[in-house]
């Protein structure tokens, strides 16, 4: 094997692991309860005309729960038609009588089946849905929108906010995952022994309310929401945006040297292919010297 084949071997698993179409999302959209929120997603696919494809639509997570079929949004979706689908290049739906449990993320993939099947995702559309009448936040919380880790390694979930230059002698916060007010991750089994929280002192002085998730796992991705509770003569609280975690899973094989993630391993794998054959090419050149050196010796011997 010659190492232009060999990159040429790298670069097509590199490239089967990246997208074939570009997605495109509005980062957040916000709702009133009870109105229609309009989820836009757009699609370029390089000029190729395509006649066969479809989209789908996730919450919370990508490939978690499909919207589309789900009994919590039946009769309240409205999809593009496949000609917009196909002509304009449009895969974005509007969602009926809002709720504030429907507040959340939401990924839209657009899929398509030529000679091979070709596909792509946005980034997401963090949809926020507030109640109708519902008083204005008295605390402003800041979050980062999105964070990437690794498989086992640690994610940290920045939140800081800002309560007008009250001094604020009590206060607590809290993570929610996917849905605000939903699962309290402070509480839940799935996060146990794993959180490290800000201590008191940064909580109230540093005005943070950042966390840290350790040996996060693949299924610790989704969105998570920091909230910020003072009280006094009333309370006072308010929450972020959202953060995104999202964990991906890397390829391990534990040696002497350390790790290797999987582009890693296929270097390893095809380096030991290219030593092998040198070995086997040295091997056979010396064999055939070996060889004439015996018939040249035995030609003498007759002499």
């Amino acid at each position: 094997m010659k190492w232009s084949e060999l990159l040429l071997i790298l670069a097509a698993v590199r490239g089967s692991l990246s997208q074939n179409i570009e997605v495109s999302q509005i980062p957040e959209v916000n709702a009133i309860e009870g109105s229609t929120a309009n989820l836009e997603c757009s699609y370029n696919l390089s000029n190729l005309n395509v006649f066969i494809g479809w989209f789908k639509w996730y919450r919370h997570v990508l490939h978690g729960v499909e919207i589309l079929k789900s009994n919590d949004f039946k009769y309240r979706i409205t999809k593009e038609s496949r000609e917009d689908f196909l002509k304009k290049r449009s895969a974005s739906i509007q969602l009926h009588r809002v709720k504030v449990t429907d507040t959340g993320m939401y990924f839209c993939e657009v899929e398509f089946s030529v000679q091979e099947q070709m596909k792509g995702h946005g980034k997401g559309t963090f949809l926020n849905v507030t109640a109708t009448g519902s008083l204005s936040q008295n605390i402003e919380v800041s979050q980062i929108p999105e964070v990437n880790a690794i498989e086992g390694g640690t994610a940290n979930l920045e939140c800081s906010y800002n309560s007008n230059n009250l001094d604020l002698p009590i206060g607590w916060y809290k993570w929610y995952r996917h849905v605000l007010q939903g699962t309290n991750i402070f509480k839940s089994d799935d996060f146990k022994d794993r959180i490290t929280k800000e201590s008191r002192k940064d909580f109230l002085k540093k005005r943070s309310a950042s966390i840290q998730l350790h040996r996060v796992t693949v299924t610790d991705t989704g969105m998570y929401f920091c909230e910020v509770v003072c009280p006094g003569q009333e309370q006072i609280k308010g929450h972020g945006n959202g953060t995104f975690l999202n964990v991906t899973v890397t390829v391990i094989m534990s040696t002497s040297w350390g790790c290797f993630t999987l582009y890693h391993w296929i270097g390893a794998v095809a380096l030991g292919l290219l030593m092998s054959f040198a070995l086997y090419a040295n091997c056979k050149e010396h064999k055939q010297v070996r060889i004439c050196l015996c018939k040249e010796t035995s030609h003498l011997s007759l002499i």
